[in-house]
């Protein structure tokens, strides 16, 4: 059995010529090394090793698939302890002696059956001798067997990217998201990754912050974004730090953030990591595996610059749209009246019809102010409040959860949150105001059914809100939307039978709040 020390070489060894020679890598020596690491399990059972082959067979499977589309079985074995039973041990040394002789076997066996007798012919007249008066046999206590429960093994927390490896073209983008997995109690984070700029350039997706950003995940929730910059002058590097609620703790899997790369020049870039700290709601340091690095490499190729033609608005362009009554926002949790809620919250009107219908380029219909904002190629949305957004707002989050396909059973689940009890969303489109950064965050997410959980998409919309601070307007790339949607859950976007509902959440002092447009079903 190769030692784990061994495998990790082989496998650095493979990285660095990935690096260096992409094209020269033998997918048959891949293929040996992810045999060899699974066969490795057997044998290991440090759970921080164990986690570190599968980040391995994470790695190298996805290579294989990239280059072959054959899918490895990327399972650890299972780790079997190498103590032997007592009589397997007994066995193996007896054996020898066993196969000898079967005449000698059969003659001691003889002798001992003689034996045996005598002894019990000579025991039964001393007994009669010694003790006249027979013993009463002893009757043995029953004792009760305990099922002693097995012991509890606590998941490690690990940190992973998704995908571990990119192979782009020379300006061709994708997204790399940042994931931890059995997270406990878990506040807050801190990152160090390092890149080469020369070939690899980290793409801006905040937008409005100056500087380059990378886009935040939900893992933790943030509610300050400490740090989150992107630098260039010798080495590249991404910092990003970010903690919920002081006190609080998730617990389970999410993404921390997300990266969007662009290719530069013919090479490859490790995506490595420098400097990675969890902490817990105490401000306890999380125990980690030391996450793997990622690699980034880059072809040289013509990208396609023909732009994507834009889906033709379908006959049901014009949609009717009714008035939403006033004072109808309520607790989150009951749906009870709130006698006070905060400004910006109670929607009057949106771009989503009574019936749930949602035009996503609609041409008639769209309030004054954002005629001809959107750009060619953008979807739009809007919310009318029907009083302004005060400056600056309470936490607050306006949002659109969009049916792409019309169909119930695909997307996010009906009823997981209150939002959709008659839909199967499979994207949600909104902008949220924290005050503790003091910056409006838009956001574009996208429905894993894999994860079952929200993961965000390679792009944010943009947003505006206009000077009366009563209207909140979106517009996000149609083909974007269209292509993450496609290769996150599966489902195509059918222009004429989508739906959706938009919802204001806020807090009314400590209390969370929402008005849903159109109205939840009775």
């Amino acid at each position: 059995m190769i030692e784990y020390q061994d495998l990790i070489a082989r496998h650095q060894a493979l990285q660095k010529q990935l690096a260096d020679q992409p094209d020269a890598v033998d997918v048959e020596r891949v293929r040996r090394l992810v045999a060899q690491v699974q066969d490795a399990g057997e044998s290991i059972g440090n759970p921080q090793q164990r986690e570190q082959l599968r980040a391995i067979l994470r790695h190298w499977g996805a290579f294989v698939y990239d280059r072959t589309e054959d899918l490895l079985a990327t399972q650890l074995a299972p780790y079997e302890p190498q103590d032997r039973p007592a009589d397997t041990l007994a066995r193996r040394l007896l054996a020898p002696i066993m196969r000898s002789s079967s005449l000698w076997l059969l003659g001691g066996l003889i002798a001992v059956i003689a034996i045996i007798v005598v002894a019990v012919m000579w025991g039964d007249s001393l007994r009669s001798i010694l003790s006249p008066v027979p013993t009463p046999t002893e009757t043995p206590v029953a004792t009760e067997e305990i099922d002693t429960p097995p012991p509890t093994v606590t998941p490690q927390t690990t940190v992973y990217l998704e995908p571990e490896l990119v192979n782009l073209k020379a300006g061709e983008t994708a997204t790399v998201r940042i994931w931890v997995n059995s997270a406990l109690r878990m506040n807050s984070v801190y990152l160090e990754l390092g890149f080469d700029p020369n070939y690899v350039q980290v793409e801006d997706t905040s937008g409005e912050a100056e500087g380059i950003q990378i886009t935040p995940g939900e893992v933790p929730e943030p509610v300050e974004v400490a740090r989150n910059q992107v630098t260039v002058e010798e080495d590249g590097r991404i910092i990003y730090q970010a903690a919920q609620e002081p006190g609080t703790g998730v617990d389970g899997s999410g993404v921390i953030a997300s990266i969007v790369l662009r290719g530069l020049v013919e090479g490859g870039s490790t995506l490595h990591f420098e400097n990675v700290a969890l902490y817990d709601d105490e401000g306890k340091a999380i125990e980690i595996t030391p996450p793997s690095d990622g690699l980034v490499t880059v072809a040289v190729g013509e990208v396609d610059l023909t732009p994507t033609p834009t889906l033709t608005p379908t006959p049901k362009a014009v949609v009717t749209r009714t008035v939403d009554r006033q004072g109808d926002v309520g607790t989150y949790a009951s749906g009870a009246p709130v006698e006070a809620p905060p400004a910006g919250v109670d929607v009057r009107i949106a771009s989503v019809g009574p019936d749930v219908q949602v035009v996503l380029q609609p041409t008639e219909g769209v309030p004054a102010e954002l005629a001809g904002w959107a750009a060619e190629g953008e979807i739009l949305l809007w919310i009318v409040l029907y009083d302004p957004i005060s400056d600056p707002p309470p936490y607050t989050d306006w949002l659109f959860v969009l049916d792409l396909d019309g169909n119930v059973d695909t997307g996010r689940p009906r009823g997981v949150v209150r939002i959709n009890p008659d839909l199967g969303y499979e994207a949600a489109v909104g902008v949220s105001y924290t005050p503790a950064s003091g910056e409006y965050e838009p956001y574009f997410l996208v429905w894993d059914p894999e994860r079952k959980n929200l993961i965000p998409g390679p792009d944010v919309p943009r947003f505006t809100i206009d000077e009366s601070r009563t209207l909140v307007g979106l517009a996000l790339s149609l083909e974007t939307l269209k292509q993450t949607v496609a290769e996150t859950t599966g489902v195509a976007l059918v222009p004429e039978a989508v739906k959706g509902r938009t919802a204001v959440l806020s807090y009314a002092g400590e209390e969370k709040v929402i008005d849903f447009y159109p109205d939840l079903p009775d």
